[in-house]
């Protein structure tokens, strides 16, 4: 346990992380993963950015020397040496804390120029499997790849920004297997080689970059990350990482069919690769300061005392709408409430009939006609379950009667497609429609949520009882085949929780997770900073759907509000490693979306300065969210769609996550918390999720922050320029704040 640094000649090492041996022989030429006591015969085995003929990294002839540290954040080793284009370095790192985690890196600085497009390194994925001194594929699984019997329709020149590799490995290891590449610590060799993570060296597809194990394809026998080759020269004298990685092993590789835990070990795995990788330096943002901007913005741009643009508003704004406007607005409620209701009871037509004689439907569709080809999930079943959750919370009789009267025609098309969805289907008859877009799976979760809604409202068991069949098969398309929309996703897990809740069966629970795994899978732990990404971040914000590249506001609001709905109704049910990067998440991304907002951008080339696809020019100045934003298709500018009016609650959602009322005054988290009034001046306050202490603010002085054992919290700081007092509470920890 002692600290120790040494440099050696290149000889053999072990070092071991969990149940699992990293070593080296130098006549192997690889770095070998072993389960601990495992046939040593078989293994993973690790050549970092290297080809597909003889070993270039690891070649006797190019190793010079290795330098071991240890000491008390964990092991690792260094190598060094030299090949044609200078000298290089590849490390290995063990972080002591995070048992079962594997970093690599690959380091050169080029003693000659590199011509354009001259591969540094060549080759595919730096992992492969090896038995018997050959390279094989074992027996194991692709959690990401589950057959559902359909064929999924996908434009491949849009696939996902899937930074992630996924895998049950039966055979070797018997784990599963998160990958993860490591783009943002690459960044200056993206800068310097002219290249970027997507369409690298004119490639169509991410995969290309980051390459998948196929278990069925023993052609493709390698995973990880393939150095993208230079677009431009690099000049000699360069120091550059060409490689960068994580790959997190977890005990006991499931099968297809135990996707729940396959699905819990993704969340665990992506919580430990969290906290080992380099992140942005948090900017803290005002976000109801930003909100309050973007209101005037809005309202002066369509000169209207209220802020709802277009039917489609209501989808995703109305109860962000409402609780943002009760809460720091309280003025325009009224109004807002006024609004909404007008807007709701346009969707509702009770005379409308399906082919089966039940009637009431909900949403876009007013006819038969239009009910024909009805975009499911948009115009039918969200704005339905968020129309129960508008008249449960407000209590509101008549249209809770219309939905119960409603859901008759809801539970037949469900039925009717065994609750597998396309995303455009015929509710008259109940049929999946053509339409060259992806099956829906996910929306499936959206019908358990206004089905759990229903039962909520009136006690009917057939409500439960659809609720429970939808959500036994949602469970079967696993983290891959996810919702059209990653909202839907979102909302699916608050929804199985509730249901867990209900019938207290545990396998809902587990369910969940599977669904919270699919919002993080497509959750970007990347933060570029090459060409137009220079000086933005876009950590932690989440593909808006599955197969694009980018970031839309109304997707994130709805993240952001049913994520902390699952962190605060599953307190101290959920996994705890669960609760905690569900936390990390909301509290991210009150940095990443501020992308959103064109007022916040220096560089106003990055935006689309003509008339973008839908909607006005886009106000330079201004502070509605752009679609798209974050990371996008190369030749797309932030907003080249439009200024996202329809996702304007993405800034309510964080002005309520982020600041709360303390009756004249505000309170400020930087993570999810939950804040109770119990009168005479006494607020109750929690923090959610987190496993670590974390800063809040309040902006009035006369009050004092108390931890339930009576100790009186000791502020550590003020802010001279906004008046905040700054205090850091606890995990697990029940505080009050006290009103003088």
């Amino acid at each position: 346990e002692q600290n120790i640094k040494e440099t050696t000649e290149i000889k053999a090492f072990s070092m071991e992380t969990g149940s699992y041996t990293v070593s080296y022989e130098p006549e192997e030429n690889y770095i070998y993963i072993r389960k601990t006591g495992a046939d040593s015969q078989t293994a993973l085995a690790l050549d970092p950015g290297r080809g597909n003929t003889g070993s270039i990294i690891f070649d006797k002839d190019h190793l010079e020397s290795m330098t071991r540290t240890k000491d008390d954040s964990g092991e690792s080793i260094v190598f060094n040496g030299t090949f044609q284009f200078g000298k290089y370095q590849v490390g290995i790192f063990l972080p002591k804390d995070t048992q079962g985690l594997i970093k690599t890196w690959t380091d050169i600085e080029t003693n000659s120029d590199i011509k354009e497009n001259e591969l540094i390194i060549p080759g595919s994925g730096e992992y492969f499997f090896i038995k018997d001194g050959r390279r094989f594929v074992p027996e194991g699984t692709t959690y990401f790849d589950i057959d559902t019997g359909f064929e999924v329709k996908q434009p491949t020149w849009r696939d996902d920004l899937n930074q992630f590799v996924y895998f049950g490995d039966f055979e070797v290891l018997d784990s599963t297997v998160l990958y993860y590449a490591d783009f943002t610590d690459m960044n200056d060799y993206f800068i310097k080689s002219g290249t970027e993570m997507f369409y690298s060296m004119g490639l169509e597809s991410h995969e290309d970059i980051v390459s998948k194990l196929k278990f069925d394809d023993y052609e493709t026998y390698r995973f990880g990350l393939a150095t993208p080759g230079n677009n431009t020269a690099i000049n000699s004298g360069e120091k550059l990482r060409i490689s960068s990685s994580v790959i997190s092993l977890k005990e006991g590789a499931e099968t297809a069919e135990s996707t729940e835990a396959a699905a819990l070990k993704f969340i665990k795995s992506y919580n430990d690769i969290f906290y080992n990788i380099n992140k942005p330096d948090k900017v803290y943002y005002n976000w109801e300061d930003l909100s309050e901007k973007m209101v005037e913005d809005v309202s002066e741009r369509i000169g209207k005392n209220s802020i709802y643009h277009y039917g489609g508003d209501l989808n995703f704004n109305l109860l962000s709408f409402l609780d943002y406007f009760e809460i720091f607005m309280p003025e325009r409620f009224d109004t807002q409430m006024e609004e909404s209701l007008r807007r709701i009871w346009v969707q509702d037509t009770p005379d409308y009939q399906n082919d089966k004689g039940s009637e009431g439907i909900f949403g876009w569709y007013k006819d038969r006609e239009s009910a024909a080809n009805a975009d499911c999930w948009q115009g039918y079943t969200w704005p339905s379950s968020l129309a129960l959750e508008f008249a449960i919370k407000y209590d509101d009789k008549d249209l809770q009667e219309a939905m119960i009267r409603n859901s008759a025609v809801l539970m037949d098309t469900a039925r009717d497609l065994d609750y597998t969805f396309s995303v455009f289907v015929n509710i008259n008859t109940g049929e999946r429609n053509e339409s060259g877009y992806d099956m829906d799976y996910g929306n499936a979760g959206c019908y358990v949520y206004s089905m759990v809604l229903l039962y909520e409202l009136t006690g009917d068991n057939v409500y439960l009882e659809e609720a429970e069949k939808a959500a036994d098969k949602l469970a079967t398309f696993g983290m891959g085949n996810i919702g059209f929309e990653i909202n839907v996703t979102a909302q699916s897990a608050y929804a199985l929780l509730k249901l867990y809740k209900i019938t207290e069966n545990t396998k809902y629970l587990e369910q969940s997770y599977i669904q919270v795994a699919a919002v993080l899978k497509h959750t970007w732990l990347f933060n570029p900073q090459y060409g137009k990404f220079e000086g933005r971040n876009i950590f932690m914000n989440t593909s808006a759907r599955a197969n694009l590249c980018y970031a839309n506001p109304a997707e994130e609001a709805m993240i952001i509000k049913y994520f902390y709905d699952y962190l605060k109704e599953g307190y101290g049910i959920i996994d705890e490693d669960t609760a905690n990067i569900i936390s990390e998440v909301i509290s991210w991304k009150q940095l990443g979306c501020a992308d959103a907002l064109p007022a916040l951008h220096a560089n106003k080339d990055v935006i689309e300065s003509e008339r973008p696809q839908n909607w006005q020019k886009i106000n330079m100045d201004g502070y509605i969210g752009l679609e798209p934003y974050g990371y996008s298709i190369p030749e797309w500018k932030l907003g080249a769609l439009n200024e996202c009016v329809y996702g304007m609650s993405m800034n309510f959602e964080l002005a309520m996550k982020q600041i709360h009322s303390l009756g004249e005054g505000r309170l400020y988290t930087d993570a999810p918390v939950l804040l109770e009034y119990g009168g005479n001046g006494i607020y109750s306050l929690k923090l959610l999720g987190l496993n670590h202490e974390n800063r809040i603010g309040i902006n009035i002085d006369n009050c004092i922050l108390i931890k339930e054992d009576g100790t009186v919290v000791e502020s550590f700081g003020k802010s001279e320029a906004d008046g905040w007092n700054w205090y850091y509470i606890e995990p697990d920890a029940n505080y009050q704040i006290q009103i003088k």
